[in-house]
């Protein structure tokens, strides 16, 4: 399985043939190790990026989440230009948008809870978190603390990003190749990249050959975890009982022998028509039913 996920990721980096995938995700999770290289080089004012992903800890880590720095370990500024890091990192259940240039140019934090959903979306120096703003830029030179963000593109080519600065998911480039920083879990439903308002990429949670990752659908490239361990699934109970509902906490009745809790997804075959006992029907209900 491992050189597989290996076979599959240098496929996926090199632009080659894993075209397809055997079933769409609702999502995968991470525990901090699993990351892609999208290969895409963002461009400051018109590079726009939207994650649709939940936290599962708030660890103190200053971890990673998507992105790249433009230099090694700073956010901040250099050469009269706040550095406009296309990433997004979260410790200790906020999110920081590294993009926006610094807590200077005015709300830039948000705090997150655990598993509740987020859509992130960043472009040229501003985020929004579930539709919230955060984070701005100066339009003339001379800003705060003699910084401004560059908004011309003469003015964003002043610090042009290196050939190899590309986009990671899962962590954030640190602008060398490395990783910024430890890991943290995350649940990724979706992953996207616009040039403007032209989609670029967009990356859906998938299984392939009992792999899970990313499946690219621009350019139909599957692509599981470049990190050290693969991507998790969500974990499926199979019902293996018979149609009676008053029997669904009875873990004989479950593949592996757990009855499977809210958050899980169950498959329950069609021919096994559950009856109406009250108590069973409303326990099936507070499951996920998945074909």
């Amino acid at each position: 399985m491992k050189n597989l996920a290996l076979i599959l990721s240098v496929a996926c980096a090199m632009n080659a043939l894993a075209d397809t995938y055997d079933e769409q995700l609702d999502y995968i999770d991470t525990s901090g190790t699993q990351w892609i290289d999208t290969g895409i080089v963002p461009v400051y004012g018109s590079t726009r990026m939207i994650a649709e992903l939940a936290m599962l800890e708030t660890s103190n880590v200053d971890a990673g989440l998507f992105g790249v720095m433009r230099v090694a370990n700073k956010a901040w500024n250099m050469e009269g230009y706040w550095i406009t890091s296309f990433s997004c990192r979260a410790k200790s259940g906020v999110f920081y948008p590294d993009w926006t240039g610094g807590e200077q140019l005015g709300p830039y934090s948000i705090n997150y809870s655990v598993e509740t959903r987020f859509k992130i979306e960043s472009v040229k120096a501003t985020a929004y978190f579930n539709g919230t703003k955060r984070g701005g830029y100066y339009d003339v030179p001379g800003g705060q603390n003699g910084y401004h963000v560059p908004d011309a593109p003469a003015e964003a080519a002043k610090l042009p990003y290196a050939a190899n600065q590309t986009i990671y998911v899962g962590n954030v480039n640190n602008a060398n190749g490395s990783l910024y920083s430890a890991g943290v879990r995350t649940r990724w439903y979706s992953f996207s990249v616009y040039a403007g308002d032209a989609l670029v990429a967009h990356y859906i949670p998938a299984m392939k050959d009992g792999v899970a990752g990313f499946f690219e659908t621009e350019s139909e490239k599957f692509c599981p975890s470049q990190g050290k361990d693969a991507f998790v699934a969500p974990v499926r109970r199979y019902w293996k009982g018979g149609g009676e509902t008053t029997a669904l906490d009875d873990p004989t009745n479950w593949e592996g022998g757990i009855v499977p809790s809210a958050d899980e997804n169950v498959v329950i075959p069609a021919a096994k028509t559950m009856t109406t006992d009250a108590t069973g029907v409303a326990f099936l209900n507070s499951l996920k039913q998945v074909k």
